[in-house]
């Protein structure tokens, strides 16, 4: 079972995945409430980045895994669903 809170930790790069609307100055821009199918991996150490992102998660965005819960095929969603419990 996955801990009831995590806190994941990305870079404002190509590579990063963001549950924020750019276009929003934030705070008002960050996604609150928003749904996401996200693929987590742990971060490893890196003293080339901030101490926040020590014991962090990552949202794995290779070749589009993760995304809104919107754009999950319906198809998809019915396999996810038949995996719960």
């Amino acid at each position: 079972m996955p801990p009831k809170q995590l806190r994941f930790f990305t870079t404002r790069d190509s590579g990063g995945f963001y549950m924020d609307r750019a276009w929003v100055r934030l705070p008002a821009g960050h996604d609150i409430g928003g749904e996401y199918l996200l693929f987590l991996n742990p971060l490893a150490p890196d003293p080339g980045l901030p101490k926040i992102s020590n014991g962090a998660v990552f949202v794995n965005y290779n070749c589009g895994v993760s995304g809104p819960w919107k754009n999950v095929p319906v198809a998809s969603r019915r396999k996810l669903l038949s995996l719960e419990g």
